[in-house]
Formats: C-alpha cells, structure tokens, sequence
C-alpha cells in the first residue's frame, strides 16, 4: 500500500506540474456542484496551506493537537486489540519492540 501510495503521490505531482503548481492551482479548485445553498461552500480558504491557524478558524491547531493526543492515548493505552498484541508478546522487550515499531508505521502517512 505504501510502494502504491508513493507511486500514485510522484504521478500526480508529474501530471500537475510539481508541488508549487498544485499550491498555485489549489486555490481555483471550484467545486461545480453543492449540497447546500451556501454560497462559500467548495471554495478554498485564504490560509489553505497553513498548518498553525488561529483557534477560531475551522481547524484550530490547539485543539487539534490536543484532541490527537487525547484520542492517542486512547487507541494506544485502551484498545483491546493493542492491549492484547502486547500481552500476547513473549517477554516484555518484545511487547515494548512491537508497540515502538507499530508506532513507527503510524508516522509514514505523515510523510
């Protein structure tokens, strides 16, 4: 899936022209059709490409970045099925390798 990914991102980038053409584009990508009647609906904000905005914007990074470390914890301290998989471990140096490299592959959609 990653090998398909990295491909499908590098022919992309090809078709469109590299990544300073797709931020120049992005900000015309209209969408032709709506749900609602609202009139800003599909039109891309003013700060598309910043990741830091204020907190009073529709993706505020403090709580962003504090819901993501609440919903973290969940999945990684309270899901059974990560739960299990480290009691299931033969000793605890390989319950501790296997959650450090299942958190390694989490990272590599960041990337």
């Amino acid at each position: 899936m990653i090998i398909g990914a990295l491909y499908l991102m590098f022919v992309s980038f090809l078709r469109i022209g590299g990544y300073e053409s797709m931020v120049s584009k992005f900000s015309y990508s209209i969408s032709s059709t709506t749900l609602y009647s609202n009139s800003t609906c599909g039109i891309p904000n003013k700060n598309y490409f910043d990741l830091l905005r204020s907190n009073d914007s529709d993706f505020p990074w403090l709580g962003m970045s504090l819901g993501l470390f609440i919903v973290s914890i969940w999945y990684w301290c309270s899901d059974q099925v990560i739960v299990q998989r480290a009691l299931a471990a033969k000793n605890l140096t390989h319950a501790r390798a296997g959650c450090i490299f299942a958190g390694y592959l989490k990272f590599l959609p960041v990337f």
